[in-house]
């Protein structure tokens, strides 16, 4: 599957590992680049949601239980709350096969 960057501000920040590891530390970057391969290495949404409990990534859709904001965006963990968030898709799971990164956000924090 493809992805890409909500805007030249997040790819930097994805590109540039100096930056990523000095604001995540060694383990967030080291998952940084084990969730963008899993994200590469699925055919579309629906297979990479497929991994979730049993995969590293527990990839899953976000729903409302903490405030609210990112339901519908699929979260990835990255390290301890944090995660790597990707836009909602437009079309169903099984026919999205490019995915936009968005963030990286504690989503366990309410507002």
């Amino acid at each position: 599957m493809d992805y890409e960057y909500r805007d030249e501000r997040t790819r930097k920040l994805f590109e540039d590992d100096r930056e990523f590891g000095k604001r995540y530390g060694e383990r967030g970057l080291k998952n940084r680049d084990r969730r963008l391969n899993e994200i590469a290495n699925s055919t579309d949404a629906a297979e990479l949601l497929r991994l979730g409990k049993r995969g590293p990534g527990n990839w899953h859709v976000l729903d409302n239980r903490h405030g609210g904001s990112d339901e519908g965006k699929i979260s990835g963990d990255l390290t301890g709350n944090l995660r790597l968030l990707l836009e909602p898709p437009t079309t169903p799971l099984g026919q999205t096969t490019k995915v936009v990164i968005i963030e990286v956000k504690d989503t366990h924090k309410k507002k």
